[in-house]
């Protein structure tokens, strides 16, 4: 059986990523914004709001106080704050999150743990465009007047 470390290392990469570049290291503290177009690791504790266009992975010692934004992420640790994910969103076990979610697709390991609201992107998107059909139905149909002079 894998351990917990090991399940850490299967991460899939988007094909346009083909290493972590950026790690935030165990007994590492930041604050502040991080905003990257690559995969980013947080092993260490982030006080901040996480901005990236490639995925996030937060190790089991890697601790989120924050809003964070990103194509796909892998939770193997724990976020205290709402996330918004493109494509992907995985939890292992022992991960955990406090905040709301918004994701494309959500996988959760046994052992896993979230506290908050969850919408996936299909709902999201058909929520709104039922919302705007709807919205398009009820609104007053104006005529158009033409001036009989011209």
């Amino acid at each position: 059986m894998f351990n917990k470390r090991d399940r850490e290392e299967e991460v899939t990469l988007s094909s346009t990523e083909k290493s972590i570049e950026t790690i935030i290291g165990e007994g590492t503290e930041f604050e502040g914004t991080i905003t990257s177009r690559t995969a980013l690791r947080v092993d260490g504790v982030v006080k901040g709001d996480i901005k990236s266009t490639g995925s996030v992975i937060i190790g089991a010692s890697g601790e989120v106080s924050g809003t964070i934004t990103s194509k796909q992420i892998f939770i193997a640790g724990t976020i205290n704050g709402n996330v918004v994910i493109e494509d992907r969103t995985e939890f292992v076990s022992g991960g955990y999150l406090h905040g709301d979610l918004i994701t494309g697709d959500l996988i959760i390991e046994k052992g896993a743990s979230f506290d908050g609201n969850c919408k996936t992107k299909n709902a999201v998107n058909g929520k709104l465009k039922e919302n705007n059909a709807h919205s398009q139905k009820n609104e007053p149909k104006t005529e158009q007047k033409t001036d009989p002079k011209i």
